[in-house]
């Protein structure tokens, strides 16, 4: 194996070329040490530099990276989009929360892409730095388009400061900006987890946890091995479940100690959501008994199932699945039944924050403004079924209030158009474009 590397090392004849050798070949100190050489040197020092801060930002290096900026920072190759986006990732997770805010704005008012915004959500909030967020945003060239699709980050931004006036503020603002888009709602491609990547994700995640913290399978990973013997074709991600929270900060520490996984912020005690380096992205769920009830949930919903296995027994059985053995519910019909009602029939469309029998809400507010988020999203994205059952879970919950109504104008009304256009032909929605 080692005279293979080496065989390659002498194939990358270039310094560029060897550099992403040694990483491949997982030498990386080794790579590392030719960029620190090379810079020093000033020797293809612009791409040394990008080519080790990327190192760096991809095996969670961070103080790294900042060391790196703070030594080069005249560089004027460091003020590029991803390198700055480098640098505002590794501020935020060292905690220098202010030096990354001035970071992130001028990334949030001179570029259009989501990342800026998704890391300003997790620095410390107050009315003021929601203020420069909104105005940085709105000030931006993103069209109107762009602006309703990613407006929803400056809405947690806002959440994240209890500003919640200025939460539901931002989500007409959204609506507004539908109204000024010059686009229609039609169907997308929807993007679903491949069974490949799954089976891999959770084979990795069973191989680092069940040692020391156990997991369970739930909701839609759950139905889907029961029922038939696989993940669901039409699921977006893992559901896993934990038993208390007694072992959060292990498996945390285990997660940040991975090379295979890396942990993605959500503002929930209650949950850690983890991202396989496949892209697979998996819910790992805190369950909390409370006499004959065990729930699970986040800040926003909880999902409660009756105490599903007799005292003094255990609670889990196993199956086999993917090469590994899993722990599932003792009881799983009567763990499914709970959460889906009749779930030996396949069900399309299906959001559990809506329709899931032993759903309840937790934050009313939240939970408002979570599902006011919801109907612009199925809007933006076509998914028409979600939409419609979305408006409706949301009447029956809170009423008809001025954000629903204002939403019915413009999605529910415009939707009908843009699908009576597009079975029209293309000169019928250009020419409803045109009237917009």
């Amino acid at each position: 194996m080692r005279s293979l590397v080496n065989r390659v090392l002498k194939m990358a004849t270039g310094d560029g070329n060897k550099f992403s050798a040694l990483v491949d070949a997982g030498r990386a100190e080794e790579a590392e040490r030719l960029a620190l050489d090379q810079i020093e040197n000033n020797n293809k020092r612009t791409f040394y530099l990008r080519k080790l801060l990327e190192l760096y930002s991809q095996t969670a290096r961070h103080a790294q990276v900042v060391e790196l900026f703070g030594k080069y920072g005249s560089d004027k190759s460091l003020a590029t989009y991803p390198l700055q986006v480098i640098l505002a990732t590794a501020l935020v997770e060292t905690g220098a929360h202010e030096r990354a805010r001035s970071v992130l704005l001028p990334l949030i008012l001179e570029h259009n892409f989501v990342v800026p915004l998704q890391l300003y959500r997790r620095l410390p909030s107050g009315p003021t730095t929601v203020d420069v967020a909104v105005a940085a945003f709105t000030r931006s060239r993103r069209s109107s388009v762009t602006k309703a699709s990613q407006a929803s980050h400056l809405v947690d931004i806002a959440i994240a400061a209890n500003e919640v006036d200025r939460a539901y503020y931002m989500m007409m603002e959204i609506l507004r900006w539908i109204g000024e888009g010059q686009f229609t709602s039609a169907p997308k491609a929807k993007t679903y987890m491949k069974a490949s990547a799954g089976n891999a994700a959770l084979v990795d995640l069973h191989d680092l946890l069940m040692p020391t913290a156990p997991f369970f399978l739930i909701s839609g990973t759950l139905l889907g091995v029961i029922r038939e013997g696989k993940l669901l074709g039409m699921d977006k991600d893992i559901d896993l479940g934990v038993m208390g929270h007694a072992q959060r900060d292990e498996i945390k520490s285990l997660i940040a100690g991975s090379s295979k996984f890396t942990e993605v912020f959500v503002p929930s005690v209650d949950l850690i959501k983890i991202k396989h380096k496949n892209n697979v992205n998996i819910d790992l769920f805190f369950h909390h008994r409370q006499g004959g009830t065990v729930w699970h949930g986040s800040h926003l919903h909880a999902w409660d199932n009756a105490v599903w296995w007799n005292e003094g027994s255990s609670p889990f059985s196993k199956v086999q699945f993917a090469g590994r053995e899993f722990l599932i519910p003792s009881d799983p019909d009567k763990y499914l039944t709970e959460n889906y009602g009749d779930w030996r029939t396949p069900q399309s469309d299906y959001d559990a924050s809506l329709e899931a029998p032993n759903r309840r809400v937790r934050n009313r507010v939240l939970a408002r403004l979570h599902w006011q988020k919801l109907l612009v999203k199925y809007y933006l994205g076509g998914e028409f079924n979600l939409l419609s059952k979305t408006f409706f879970h949301y009447e029956k919950e809170f009423g008809s209030d001025a954000f629903l109504q204002e939403a019915s104008r413009l999605l529910l009304l415009r939707n009908v158009e843009d699908r009576s256009a597009q079975s029209q032909g293309g000169g019928a929605v250009l020419e409803m474009q045109a009237r917009r």
